[in-house]
């Protein structure tokens, strides 16, 4: 940047020195090129009527060649038309001609096909005999073997009838053997059956004696418990008694807060009524807001519309501005009016628009080139006028400079320094206002007037609109204040969108005082719903406490009913014990019958096995024999098949042998037969291609003829069309020489337009008037037009001109000063930024060294504690960047080896997780955290284990805890639920233990409910050993008779 405005100060500096070399060569220049200008005007009307008599002839020579053409075209097409007959017949015999010799072709190929299948099929007829004696000679040595096969199949057959006697005798000999087998066998299983019987009656007897005694030692039990029952009823009736003395306590205390909390109710709804009060007198506050900003954007909105729709500008503006550049006529270039590109303070409004007049409305375009566009749009349509600025063309005011040094009171200065515009525009600040010094009051123009006298041509507007021309003329006057200039209207809307940033500020502080009130009635209900939740807490509480209260006497009337029952339970479970030792005893003596009958029973069976593996034995090896000599008749009989199916083959191969011999005799004399046929047909075929031979001969003659005779006509018509294409050529020589007059007469009318434009709008008079007043062409110098182009190329070599050059000097001396003065700030601020990184950087790994080091002990300590051991670590990747590498957990817990922390089950991931988690919290503490549902995959161990872990950070933190598991909800300070007081209406309740403790004594209550409990049970436990010693007493000789 620095280097560009350097850049720019020393154009700038060369472009200072310019400026003065070149006004003083524009001026000599405007006054020679007027009179070149006259002369060249002159010499092109000249011109142009010498070319407008050339055209004339030009067209006529036209005329007569196109007539020509036509008659040569004509010619042409008839000799087009006979070359096209021709070559059509001698198209149809070149065919013709060659389908005769495709025909002869194919007549050739057939006749040598033929005579190479009569060769082939007398081949064929000589091999089939060859193939009938063979197949003769294999018939005759088939017969021999089948009669051999048929003489072996007979001795087969004898064998095989000697074996099947021998198979019937043996199966009769093996039925009587298995009959006394099976009946031994039956005998066996009676046997076994009756002694199975035995053992299932010593088993029943024996269960029935376990149970009787399981029976006696349960009755036992019962007497034992029921004693004990009796006992612990009676202490049970007494602790009830004095628990339903403490919650009537309890109950008292809870109506009294209740009380308390109703009161405070009633004075936080008085402040909320006082905070709607307050909230409703700002909405209204707001709403008027709102009105008055709606106000001024439909002013906005009525001065935007006027803006678009062009109202106060002439036709021929509002054209340009609306229908000719939606056609794109512009071609991009059009910037706008000139209102529109000079920003202007609004104090200064009046006196701009006074100093510009009607230029007010002129159009500001790129280029020439556009302006004489538009303007012939406009003129062809009849569109109307405009005024256009073409920043090529545009040239600062001729007049004197300002004498700087004379004081002139009351002048604010000149008024193309006054306004605002892009570099692009400067040229139209300085066109349109270049000449014209502002003044606070007419007074001090007029004074100023005086004071310079003829010094320079300026032109003097006051701040009320008042413009004093150098000619002597004076403007004056205003329109309705409600009515805007062009200016006004465009600074009305800045006036009027600051005015809604002001009313947009104020509302937005009417929104936060709003949010302010809103907040604290919020806050407000929030107290409210908390007293409400107290209440209804209190309410649940007083509820439960009487139900505790009916329990304790539901419980207090239980235990006298327990009392009652468990000694009437004793009497009924005494005399059952003396019948179960009744039946004991005869249950030991049948037992011991059984066991006699079971050992006879066991003998018998012995005996009879022994008989029934003897007879099996010897039954197998019949058996075995059987099967032998039936494998033999298997044997035999499917060699006899096999022979059988030999013979009938050998028998079909004779057929066969002999039908083949007569199908190779019958083929042979087929064969014959065909080749005589095909002898036949050759014959036939050589008389036909003889006759094909013929005709070609004849269409060969005609295609000859048919050539010679287009040639002809081909020759011909290449003449015709020479002919034409020279006369052709001649017409669109003519045509061109045509057209280049016709393009000359277009470029003298286009200079002679453009000459008179220029002189309209460089010199701003009709070059053709003048003319005429002068009664020709000026007197031109030799060497005028040199001199033209000699101060044009001084003008040139001097390159852009900027006429406030020195104010630009000085303005960019001071922004190279302060850049570079910004610049070496910059770079200390570079440096020291570097420096600061770096330490930033050290610092961070320092920092986060120290805190891995003290998030992994605590991790390491928070994992076996809650796991009740095992080990856990947090390793960093090596090789890797202490700020960017990862980060690895290693969780072993007690008797687990897992290689990876996703081997672990879900309650050990969640309980891992919620160490590293209380590891970092304890590393870096907050004053609050949340937990969801953190302990739901834990059991009822881990939970106890988290909860203990949670307690310890009590101290530091804050925690709220989401959960749905009732233990962890009994390590909470404050509850927060949702309750139902009614069906189908629920309620968010919140229940702060430490306000009921505040209120109740729930320690001192809780403490004298444990040591009852505590009480109970000792003198339960001593009851014990005294209702058990009887019991044992009473059983031990039961046990004894038993024995």
């Amino acid at each position: 940047m620095m280097g560009e405005v350097e850049r720019n100060l020393r154009s700038v500096t060369r472009q200072a020195v310019r400026a003065r070399r070149a006004k003083e060569l524009t001026d000599r220049l405007q006054h020679v090129r007027l009179d070149v200008l006259l002369h060249q005007t002159h010499a092109s009307q000249s011109a142009l009527r010498e070319v407008e008599g050339e055209l004339s002839g030009a067209r006529d020579q036209v005329a007569a060649l196109a007539e020509q053409l036509n008659e040569a075209r004509c010619a042409s097409q008839a000799d087009e038309e006979s070359l096209s007959r021709l070559d059509a017949a001698l198209v149809e015999t070149q065919g013709r001609l060659a389908e005769s010799r495709t025909e002869l072709a194919t007549l050739d190929e057939s006749l040598k096909a033929e005579r190479r299948a009569i060769e082939g099929m007398r081949a064929e007829s000589a091999r089939a005999r060859e193939l009938a004696a063979e197949a003769g000679n294999r018939a005759a040595a088939v017969a021999n073997e089948r009669e051999k096969a048929e003489l072996d199949l007979q001795r087969v057959r004898e064998a095989l009838a000697e074996r099947e006697k021998t198979v019937e005798m043996l199966t009769e000999v093996l039925a009587t053997d298995r009959r006394e087998h099976e009946e031994l066998s039956r005998r066996l299983d009676e046997t076994r059956r009756q002694a199975l019987d035995l053992l299932g009656r010593r088993t029943q007897i024996q269960q029935a004696s376990s149970r009787t005694e399981a029976a006696v030692g349960g009755i036992d039990y019962r007497l034992r418990k029921a004693r004990a029952q009796v006992t612990r009823a009676g202490e049970q009736l007494r602790l009830a008694q004095s628990e339903a003395e403490c919650v009537r306590a309890r109950l008292d205390e809870v109506q009294r807060r209740r009380e308390a909390l109703e009161a405070e109710q009633g004075n936080l709804r008085a402040l909320q009524a006082r905070t709607e009060d307050e909230s409703e007198t700002l909405t209204a506050r707001a709403q008027e807001l709102r009105g008055e900003m709606e106000r001024h954007r439909s002013r906005i909105a009525v001065l935007e519309d006027l803006q678009q729709s062009g109202d106060g500008l002439s036709p021929g503006t509002r054209a340009v501005l609306t229908d000719l550049r939606n056609e794109g006529l512009d071609g991009g270039d059009l910037h706008g009016l000139a209102a529109d590109v000079l920003g202007v303070e609004p104090r200064l409004e009046t006196a701009i628009e006074a100093a510009l007049g009607a230029n007010i409305e002129a159009l500001v375009v790129g280029r020439g080139e556009t302006a004489d566009r538009l303007i012939g749009r406009l003129s062809g349509d009849g569109l109307g006028r405009a005024l256009f600025l073409p920043l090529d063309r545009l040239t600062d005011i001729a007049v004197a400079e300002r004498p700087f040094g004379v004081e002139l009171p009351g002048c604010l200065g000149r008024g193309s320094e006054l306004v605002q515009f892009d570099p692009a525009h400067a040229p139209v600040a300085a066109a349109l206002l270049g000449d014209v010094l502002v003044f606070e009051t007419l007074e001090a123009a007029r004074a100023a007037r005086e004071r310079l006298g003829r010094t320079g041509q300026w032109r003097m507007a006051t701040l009320d609109g008042v413009l004093l021309e150098p000619y002597g003329a004076v403007a004056g006057g205003q329109f309705r204040k409600e009515r805007l200039g062009l200016l006004g209207r465009r600074n009305e809307i800045a006036r009027l969108n600051v005015l809604l940033d002001g009313l947009r500020l104020q509302l937005q502080a009417l929104a936060e005082r709003s949010a302010h009130l809103e907040n604290r009635a919020q806050r407000l209900a929030r107290d409210d719903e908390r007293i409400a939740s107290d209440l209804a807490a209190l309410a649940v509480t007083a509820t439960e406490m009487k139900g505790i209260l009916a329990a304790v006497q539901r419980e207090e009337s239980r235990s006298n009913e327990e009392r009652q029952l468990a000694s009437d339970e004793i009497g009924q479970l005494q005399a059952e014990r003396d019948s179960f030792a009744a039946r004991l005893g005869e249950l030991a003596a049948e037992l011991a019958q059984v066991e006699r009958e079971e050992e006879q029973a066991r003998s018998q069976v012995e005996a009879l096995a022994r008989s029934v593996e003897f007879r099996g034995d010897a039954l197998a090896r019949r058996q075995a024999t059987l099967e032998e000599v039936r494998r033999e008749v298997s044997t035999l009989k499917e060699r006899a098949d096999g022979l059988e199916r030999h013979g009938q083959a050998l028998s079909a191969q004779f057929a066969e042998r002999r039908d083949e011999a007569d199908r190779e005799h019958r083929r042979a004399d087929s064969l014959d037969e065909r080749c005589i046929a095909a002898e036949a047909e050759c014959a036939e075929k050589d008389a036909r291609r003889a006759g094909t031979a013929e005709r070609i001969g004849l269409l060969d003659g005609e295609a000859r003829h048919l050539g010679e005779s287009k040639e002809q006509a081909r020759q011909r018509f290449e003449a015709a069309r020479t002919r034409e294409k020279a006369l052709g050529e001649q017409l669109e020589q003519a045509r061109a020489q045509c057209g280049e007059i016709e393009r000359r007469e277009v470029e003298l009318k286009l200079r002679l337009d453009q000459k008179i434009e220029s002189a309209r709008s460089e010199f701003q008079i009709d070059v053709l008037d003048e003319l005429a007043r002068r009664g020709g062409p000026p007197e031109l110098a030799p060497d005028a037009v040199a001199l033209v182009q000699e101060l044009n190329d001084k003008l040139q070599r001097l390159g852009p001109v900027n006429m406030f050059a020195l104010e630009e000097q000085r303005q960019l001396e001071e922004r190279a000063t302060f850049l570079k003065t910004q610049f070496e700030d910059l770079n200390s601020a570079r440096a020291s930024l570097r420096d600061v990184i770096a330490r930033i950087n050290r610092r961070s790994r320092k920092q986060f060294q120290d805190t891995f080091e003290a998030v992994r002990l605590h991790f390491q300590e928070i994992f076996r504690k809650l796991f009740g051991g095992g080990k856990a670590d947090l390793v960093l990747e090596e090789n890797e960047d202490i700020l960017e590498a990862g980060i690895d957990i290693l969780a072993r817990p007690p008797g687990k080896e897992p290689r990876s922390i996703m081997q672990l089950s879900g309650g050990e991931k969640a309980l891992t997780t919620i160490a590293l988690l209380f590891a970092v919290f304890r590393s870096r503490p907050a004053p609050f955290c949340l937990l969801d549902e953190v302990d739901a995959p834990l059991d009822e161990a881990n939970v106890d284990r988290f909860n203990l872990i949670l307690r310890e950070f009590m101290d530091r933190s804050q925690f709220l805890v989401i959960t749905h598991n009732k233990k962890t909800m009994s390590y909470a300070d404050t509850l927060y639920g949702v309750t139902m007081p009614e069906p189908g209406v629920s309620k968010r309740i919140a229940i702060k233990y430490a306000e009921i403790e505040k209120h109740l004594p729930l320690e001192r209550m809780e403490a004298e409910a444990k040591a009852n409990r505590e009480a109970a049970q000792e003198a339960l436990a001593a009851a014990a050993p005294a209702a058990e010693a009887p019991v044992e007493e009473e059983t031990a000789p039961i046990a004894a008779g038993g024995e």
